[in-house]
């Protein structure tokens, strides 16, 4: 079953995460005053105020939201905001679901630079990361969570050319 066809649960929400790079403008001149039955007037000349991010955090299927406004978009930025989330918005989950783009940020790695590393959730022993891939496993399975393989023989075999043997025909005598 895919992410969005998940019935709600309460227990272990569905996140979409985005961040939007966004610009200021401020007024190069005042505006204009409003006169009875007019729009108010604005030139069309601004003053640049800097760029900013917006991160935006939704659970569709609970009807929550949570925004916020950074500086930069960065790689800490980024850990910041998922600590808010799982400390802050989620703090009695034990999962969330996190739907996010590939962005370079986005990345385990971003929560090491970010924070001291118990926090990053670093495993730090075999019985541990037995515990944790036998829960994943548990889930996957109870999930049926199914792998829709893209890669296919001929595109292996295209891509994959230098490593498939050569033969060459038989001649008959």
């Amino acid at each position: 079953m895919d992410i969005y066809e998940m019935p709600y649960n309460p227990t272990v929400p569905v996140v979409c995460m985005d961040e939007k790079p966004y610009q200021l403008f401020g007024e190069a001149r005042e505006p204009l005053p409003m006169r009875p039955g007019d729009t108010k007037k604005v030139v069309s000349e601004y003053v640049r105020n800097g760029t900013c991010s917006i991160f935006v955090f939704v659970e569709p299927l609970g009807g929550v939201r949570h925004v916020s406004v950074r500086a930069h978009r960065t790689a800490i930025d980024w850990a910041e905001e998922i600590r808010y989330l799982v400390d802050v918005s989620y703090p009695d989950r034990n999962k969330i679901i996190l739907v996010m783009d590939n962005l370079n940020t986005h990345a385990l790695s971003s929560l090491y630079k970010a924070f001291p590393t118990p926090e990053a959730r670093r495993i730090e022993d075999m019985d541990l990361l037995c515990q944790e891939l036998a829960a994943w496993e548990r889930d996957r399975n109870e999930h049926t969570a199914c792998i829709q393989w893209q890669f296919t023989t001929d595109n292996a075999r295209t891509k994959l050319v230098s490593l498939y043997p050569k033969f060459s025909p038989i001649e008959e005598n």
